[in-house]
């Protein structure tokens, strides 16, 4: 059984030409050297999905998963000064004609498949709120010297 990412799946559905065809437009592959916008576009979808904090966490998380790029249309993982450099130096108009391509595209796919999901136990959610109290009232409550409090839990 094959072993696919969720990240995989997610970029699997993205209309690939659709993308291609405003990076060709937009003409910003014109003198890249091997990190392409769609690279970059990979990249970032990478942050977002494993929540990476820098430019390191990019790079070390592409570079873990080496051997499955060429799944998702890289050739190599970016170096830091590479991801760095072009998030700095890239125009950022064709991400954001990508984003409104995407939306909609995914956007009129939502309206027309949505999913009915169908559970065979009633759901329960847990709420575990902090009650800020007076002191004064409640001796009990007393978890710093300055505040007062309690705990609430609750299920629905």
């Amino acid at each position: 059984m094959a072993n696919i990412t969720l990240f995989a799946q997610a970029i699997g559905r993205l209309p690939k030409e659709c993308i291609r065809k405003i990076i060709r437009e937009e003409k910003t592959d014109k003198h890249s050297k091997g990190y392409d916008t769609w690279s970059q576009f990979i990249s970032m979808m990478f942050c977002q999905f494993s929540g990476c904090d820098s430019v390191r966490d990019i790079s070390n998380g592409l570079n873990s998963a080496n051997g499955n790029l060429n799944h998702l249309g890289i050739c190599r993982a970016p170096s830091k000064s590479t991801v760095a450099y072009q998030n700095a130096k890239r125009d950022s108009g064709v991400f954001r004609r990508i984003f409104y391509a995407l939306l909609a595209h995914f956007g009129q796919q939502a309206v027309w498949q949505r999913t009915r999901y169908r559970f065979k136990m009633p759901i329960k959610l847990l709420d575990s709120s902090t009650i800020t109290l007076t002191m004064s009232l409640y001796e009990w409550a007393h978890y710093t010297t300055r505040k007062g409090g309690g705990e609430d839990a609750y299920i629905a």
